[in-house]
């Protein structure tokens, strides 16, 4: 079978196989205890990518993030005034503290969802720091191996199936940016959770699995370490140290924004270089959707290398702000209303900073009257963009009566400065019901990618 979510070794997996459930049951030996109950579904089969793929995601996740920080000089030549009314609703205050800390010109962890569409990757978003999801996925790792006797590692020896493992890679970045802010001297790397869980136990869970994680990247440095968990509030700064409890902090991670809140003694130990912190309010800017029209805009105006430039015009979809005025399209110049009106399969609508597939609506799965008021309320609310729509070639993965059918794949994959992190991916059922948005909620599932050779 052509074109599945196997490639041409679809034979070599489905000839001899175990299994034949849609996704994995989590609650296995093989899988750590605090992902038994793990809140998305994982197809028990693998996603291959081959290498001339994982080369384009490559180039993809080093350049791109890059290019975000040179947002606020290059379109809005630093103006404070600029930039406030675009990002922070005219809160110049909350401008001027962004450009504060991009300043700083830290590395941030990233992650680019991207489809594969007949002209190649299309990049849909750039999402920024360390609130994104599905570098856990590998811990199914084994689980995955255990279905397949073709993944098996006795039977792998010429590593045929290499999975990149985004979560310890994530760690040693860490590790990495956090070094740059201590003394080495010490042998200890202190990093503070802001509270990710809904309750205490949940909270310790999590602290005893990341500590687990840095210990076993900080034993290779001959390094030692701590992870705690706790509200933002309760960081302090004394004399030069970040505190919490008394101890001393190095790194600062929000792995969820709605636990956000506001710690001077942050701000102030971040901008004296004290500590690690990559998600400050100017990395909410480097996040904002709004940024791919940005880029295209740049890249038009030559703004960067011919490479960079020809990069970003063949990868980022056509986008634009949501605003009733006229704008190009197809080289010519036309009522942007009009235009959606009127080809609304063509094109996406979505709001400019929610995460998950939130307030996402895809012209070619909604009524007329639907999409007119979508792009109503929209423009009164001066927080979206359009994007043209772009449809992912159609991959075959098995359904619940382990039937080979079509299916829509985005890939997650993940950049930490100069380093990539590998990949993760959607898979969504095509079918009648669907809104085509690729996430949990409407039914997809996750997937574990391997390279293979």
């Amino acid at each position: 079978m052509d074109n599945t979510i196997l490639k041409e070794r679809y034979n070599s997996f489905t000839g001899n196989r175990i299994i034949k459930e849609k996704t994995v049951k989590t609650n296995n030996d093989l899988v750590p205890e605090i992902f038994h109950n793990y809140d998305v579904p994982i197809s028990s089969w693998p996603v291959l990518l081959d290498k001339n793929q994982i080369e384009g995601l490559n180039e993809l996740c080093k350049e791109l993030p890059k290019l975000l920080q040179k947002i606020p000089e290059l379109y809005f030549k630093n103006d404070t005034k600029k930039i406030s009314d675009f990002y922070f609703e005219g809160n110049e205050m909350l401008a001027q503290f962004a450009l504060m800390l991009l300043a700083k010109d830290i590395e941030i962890s990233s992650r680019l969802d991207i489809i594969q569409t007949q002209e190649g990757f299309k990049v849909l978003e750039i999402n920024m720091g360390s609130s994104i999801g599905g570098m856990e996925f590998q811990n199914f790792d084994e689980l995955i191996r255990s279905l397949h006797p073709i993944m098996k590692k006795k039977e792998n020896n010429d590593k045929d199936f290499v999975i990149r493992k985004t979560q310890s890679i994530y760690i040693n970045f860490i590790i990495e940016q956090t070094l740059k802010f201590i003394n080495t001297k010490n042998s200890d790397i202190n990093i503070f959770l802001v509270g990710y869980g809904k309750s205490t136990e949940e909270d310790n869970e999590i602290q005893q699995y990341f500590q687990g994680l840095l210990n076993e990247e900080l034993k290779y440095r001959e390094l030692k370490g701590k992870v705690f968990i706790g509200k933002i509030e309760d960081l302090d700064l004394v004399k030069s140290n970040l505190l919490y409890k008394d101890k001393r902090i190095d790194s600062v991670l929000i792995l969820n924004y709605a636990a956000l809140g506001n710690s001077p003694s942050l701000f102030r130990a971040f901008l004296t270089n004290q500590v690690y912190f990559p998600d400050h309010i100017g990395t909410t800017l480097l996040g904002d959707k709004r940024n791919l029209n940005i880029l295209r805009v740049l890249a038009k105006k030559k703004a960067f290398s011919e490479k960079i430039n020809s990069l970003v015009l063949n990868c980022i979809p056509w986008t634009e702000l949501l605003k009733d005025e006229n704008v190009w399209y197809n080289q010519k110049e036309v009522s942007l209303i009009n235009l959606l009106k009127k080809n609304k399969n063509l094109f996406v609508i979505k709001v400019a900073n929610e995460l998950q597939g939130n307030n996402v609506f895809v012209g070619k799965f909604m009524e007329q009257n639907d999409w007119n008021n979508t792009i109503l309320e929209a423009i009164k609310s001066k927080n979206y963009l359009v994007q043209e729509f772009c449809d992912s070639q159609t991959v075959f993965a098995p359904n619940e009566e382990d039937k080979w059918v079509p299916n829509r794949l985005i890939l997650g994959a993940y950049g930490f400065g100069d380093i990539y992190g590998g990949v993760c991916a959607r898979i969504s059922q095509i079918n009648n019901k669907e809104t085509g948005v690729v996430n949990a909620a409407s039914g997809a599932i996750g997937g574990l990618v391997y390279e293979y050779n």
